[in-house]
């Protein structure tokens, strides 16, 4: 999948919104096992913080293979995301999936 949305907070793999992970892994609620934590004292160095154009938004050609033990969704194709596109983002207690559907 390309351009996988992502609006997580403090992950490694998050640049203007868009993960560049490669592969990503959801367990079986639909929680992202991918994320990685930004290193350092701050959560996020000044280099993360700064906008550009879109024009440099270079996120939406990544190829994103998700990988995904949630059984239970109606996308899911022998373990690997089907849908061309979902959305990743922040809960209160950990990152998951927000395009998840029940079968």
């Amino acid at each position: 999948m390309k351009g996988l949305m992502c609006t997580t907070g403090n992950c490694e793999h998050n640049r203007s919104c868009h993960c560049h992970a490669g592969i990503v892994n959801f367990d079986k609620h639909g929680a992202c096992r991918t994320k990685q934590k930004r290193g350092g004292v701050l959560p996020s160095s000044p280099s993360t913080m700064i906008e550009a154009a879109r024009d440099f938004d270079y996120g939406e050609d990544t190829e994103v293979l998700v990988q995904c033990d949630c059984v239970g969704c109606a996308y899911n194709r022998n373990r690997v995301c089907a849908n061309e596109a979902i959305n990743v983002g922040d809960t209160m207690l950990r990152t998951k999936c927000f395009t998840k559907r029940a079968d």
